[in-house]
């Protein structure tokens, strides 16, 4: 920051010294780090704040569940992926408020979820593992017999 002119007041010139000091009133350095050269904006990783599965229990085979996830990042995001078990189930579409989600339709079995966020410079940052468990559709040991009624064939008498 550069000041050239007459001050008055000392008041002024103590905040416009602290002011420099701090790296405040200049705002094509609001961002950069010290060292790095002027108008260059240091880049950070994206951020996963937050990774929700809906519903969380008593998820049956066929049910829809929603997996909603809060990502930010300075400069944007272009990717929201979703894994399962490290294969790559899809990726999240974009919301409002650094929000984004995927439905998809659950099978039976054990999920282990991981979402990796990539930024405008290919960073990526990967989230913590979010588990579901999904149960058949069918209650397993609970089978209907069904009772098979047999005909009952009456034999004509033929008559000559």
């Amino acid at each position: 920051m550069k000041f050239s002119g007459y001050i008055k007041s000392g008041t002024i010139a103590a905040a416009l010294l602290a002011l420099s000091a701090c790296g405040g009133g200049n705002s094509s350095s609001e961002g950069q780090q010290e060292g790095q050269p002027e108008g260059q904006v240091e880049d950070t990783p994206p951020v996963i704040e937050s990774v929700a599965v809906s519903p969380e229990t008593d998820v049956t085979a066929g049910d829809q569940v929603v997996i909603t996830v809060i990502a930010t990042d300075d400069n944007g995001i272009t990717t929201v992926e979703l894994y399962n078990n490290e294969a790559l189930v899809g990726s999240l579409n974009a919301g409002d408020n650094d929000s984004y989600s995927y439905t998809l339709t659950a099978e039976e079995g054990n999920y282990n979820f991981i979402v990796k966020a990539v930024d405008t410079e290919e960073q990526v940052t990967e989230s913590s593992s979010v588990a579901l468990a999904v149960d058949s559709d069918v209650e397993e040991g609970i089978q209907e017999e069904g009772i098979q009624e047999e005909g009952i064939q009456e034999e004509g008498i033929q008559e000559e």
